[in-house]
């Protein structure tokens, strides 16, 4: 997880990366290659408590700085305060990597249009989160901002 495999070129080495859906699979690849490529990760989860703080633990042996916190993406003040929280640990969030979402858990033949609704609407919370996080961060400039949607679990 160093950045000794070329990727500081990318500028990223001291900037506060936040992570939606962090802690597994694509988000926690993310939160990895952030971190090689210097930047300090700050890993949002919902469920997965143990597998965000191993990951953290992993980044902070490589020598970043790493967070995590729990975060319900509906709940654009509780965000937005825990923005706030970041940046007085972390200082101002740089880049956000919208990766939360949900997948269903049947079979296609079984997905109702209920599920499909579902899917629909927990899947655009991401929105809510850029709207957690815009707001609290500097200039545009300033601001990275990835839209990924992870369906794979």
């Amino acid at each position: 997880m160093s950045s000794q495999h070329g990727m500081d070129h990318y500028g990223l080495k001291g900037k506060v990366a936040l992570i939606t859906g962090g802690s597994r699979n694509i988000g926690s690849s993310i939160a990895r290659a952030m971190a090689s490529a210097g930047a300090n990760p700050v890993i949002l989860y919902h469920e997965d408590k143990e597998g965000a703080q191993r990951l953290c633990d992993e980044m902070r042996t490589c020598g970043r700085k790493a967070g995590m916190y729990h975060a319900d993406l509906v709940d654009v003040a509780r965000l937005r305060a825990m923005v706030r929280q970041v940046e007085s640990e972390f200082g101002s969030v740089d880049i956000l990597v919208n990766n939360a979402a949900i997948r269903p858990r049947s079979r296609i033949s079984q997905i109702t249009v209920e599920v499909v609704i579902l899917l629909k609407t927990k899947n655009f919370q991401d929105m809510l989160a850029t709207r957690g996080v815009v707001p609290d961060i500097g200039t545009p400039e300033d601001f990275w901002k990835f839209m990924l949607s992870e369906l794979s679990q």
